[in-house]
């Protein structure tokens, strides 16, 4: 599942019902994804056709599939009342990352209660995890990081294939080699000596009686 941050903009609703009989209602929202929850400010005195024109910013992981949207009217001295709700889903902004806004249903005890408009963004988490492509690793030994005495920089884990390991040594002319392994989140470097040369043993020739 997608990971990364949410970006609500709610810029207001329209024909809400008005919970307050004698003067408009004060309503707020209460936007929850999974459990985050985050509070508008309350529009005083805008009735059923509130304006918030407010961002609201969430982290999204795997558990994330829809934001709720609560309606509420706002009381001095008593309990606030419950005006509606809206709730959208995730999955088509995932596969858009963009979602310009539109309106929504708001529905109390499932009958119609207004509309409230609602923009989204989805930003996906950087991810810094790569492979090395073939062209890399033929390239590998003749740009080997020993020639300047200086390790490079790598981003993220590097995999590489027992082959590749042994393609990229037998390229690099230099006499010592920078072997990059896979250490979890941040990667290690290690060097391994090449000598110049190796000890070897002859063997005596026999002399023959």
């Amino acid at each position: 599942m997608p990971e990364g941050t949410l970006e609500v903009l709610v810029v207001g609703a329209k024909g809400l019902e008005n919970t307050d009989f004698l003067c408009n209602m004060d309503p707020y929202l209460i936007l929850t994804v999974t459990s985050q929850e985050q509070k508008s400010s309350i529009a005083s005195g805008k009735g059923s056709d509130p304006e918030w024109n407010e961002t609201f910013m969430f982290t999204v992981s795997g558990e994330a599939t829809e934001l709720k949207i609560k309606i509420m009217d706002s009381d001095t001295g008593t309990e606030d009342d419950y005006v509606g709700d809206a709730t959208i889903p995730l999955g088509p902004l995932f596969l858009e990352g963009n979602i310009s806004p539109a309106i929504y249903n708001v529905v109390k005890e499932e009958q119609y209660r207004g509309e409230i408009k609602i923009g989204l963004k989805f930003i996906p988490e950087e991810r810094h995890d790569r492979s090395f492509n073939p062209a890399e690793i033929e390239n590998f030994g003749d740009d080997c990081p020993a020639n300047s005495g200086k390790p490079s920089q790598a981003t993220g884990p590097v995999i590489l294939r027992l082959s590749h390991v042994v393609n990229a040594l037998m390229h690099c002319n230099s006499n010592r080699i920078q072997m990059i392994t896979n250490t979890g989140p941040a990667t290690g470097f290690h060097f391994l000596e090449w000598p110049q040369s190796y000890p070897t043993k002859r063997r005596k020739n026999r002399e023959v009686p």
